[in-house]
């Protein structure tokens, strides 16, 4: 990354949050903002039986996240910025 970009980045108190995006239990189809969460289920009030999984938002976050394994390789010079 370029050095004048990176240190802008800083000055500005840029980060990468942790979001059901980048969460191991977050199922997203390619460039869908909306997905399922593979830990969360609930029950469907107008329907009866199994639990469902509980549709998120990308850019959403509950306490259970845990940052998925390819994150790291995916940002590149932008490690640094990951909270």
């Amino acid at each position: 990354m370029d050095a004048n970009k990176a240190q802008r980045l800083r000055d500005i108190g840029y980060e990468i949050g942790p979001t059901c995006g980048t969460c191991k239990h977050g199922l997203f189809a390619a460039e869908d903002d909306f997905g399922t969460c593979r830990v969360n289920e609930y029950v469907h009030l107008k329907h009866t039986g199994s639990p469902r999984k509980l549709s998120i938002f990308q850019h959403g976050r509950c306490p259970k996240f845990e940052r998925a394994s390819w994150v790291e390789e995916q940002v590149h010079g932008f490690k640094e910025f990951l909270k």
